[in-house]
């Protein structure tokens, strides 16, 4: 008899290998159409965004060209009306006087014993302090025009109170220093360090009166009205032959 030798192996069919590589195939295809659409996205956005971006300030120009003759670039006129303002970068539009006064007291006590107490109070007429608006971040952006009120508005920030100018009183005749030694000090040593510190105290008393809320409201009042009157006086000027004679301008603070 003869014998059987093992089983051949049994080949896998084309049938069923194809039957596992096309979902495989597909699944490759859409990735690839998916990162074609992602890369075709990224690549036209900027481009778009800066598109949209150049037509907004397009429109935003031609509104604001309603305000010029037709004859005048109003793109010329905005940018020296710009430098203008900007060789002010500091613009004063308020010097106010303010009065100040300083207290000082000390009580010394040592070996169970009271050795009374020392009092300053320094009084000061005529300080100065300024209000100004800062114009180093005008540009185009602060310009805008109301076709239908026909109004040119420039929009500026507030005035402020400039910490870095503060002009304290030096005139003898206007500064008033009453002093008041404990019964058991001398002046010496006592109430003449007390007047130093005092005058040294005056310059914080100075910004700390002009702004207490009272004092600061009245000032900030006085310094809008000015500002609105030295920025129109800068600004004539260079809109003079060049404004719409029906065009008013208006300056408005931003919050």
């Amino acid at each position: 008899m003869a014998t059987m030798g093992p089983p051949p192996p049994q080949t896998e069919s084309a049938t069923s290998r194809s039957s596992r590589l096309w979902p495989l195939a597909v699944v490759a295809v859409v990735a690839m159409i998916l990162a074609t659409v992602v890369i075709f996205k990224c690549a036209n956005t900027p481009k778009e965004l800066m598109q949209e971006g150049r037509e907004l300030v397009k429109d935003g120009m031609n509104a604001l060209a309603e305000a010029f003759k037709t004859d005048v670039h109003y793109t010329t006129v905005i940018t020296g009306a710009i430098s203008s303002l900007k060789n002010n970068p500091k613009l004063v539009v308020l010097t106010a006087e303010i009065d100040a006064v300083v207290k000082r007291s000390a009580s010394t006590e040592k070996l169970w014993i009271y050795w009374g107490t020392t009092t300053v109070e320094m009084r000061t007429k005529g300080n100065k302090v300024q209000f100004y608006i800062p114009l180093d971040d005008i540009g185009t952006h602060s310009f805008r025009y109301d076709s239908v009120h026909k109004t040119l508005t420039i929009l500026t920030h507030p005035p402020m109170l400039d910490e870095d100018f503060v002009d304290v009183q030096s005139d003898p005749s206007k500064i008033e220093m009453l002093t008041s030694n404990g019964w058991a000090k001398f002046d010496k040593w006592s109430g003449a360090p007390m007047r130093e510190d005092a005058r040294r105290e005056l310059r914080g008393e100075v910004l700390r009166s002009a702004k207490h809320p009272a004092q600061h409201e009245l000032l900030m009042s006085k310094a809008k009205t000015n500002a609105k009157e030295h920025l129109k006086r800068l600004l004539e000027p260079s809109f003079a032959e060049s404004l719409n004679p029906e065009t008013k301008i208006e300056i408005e603070f931003l919050p």
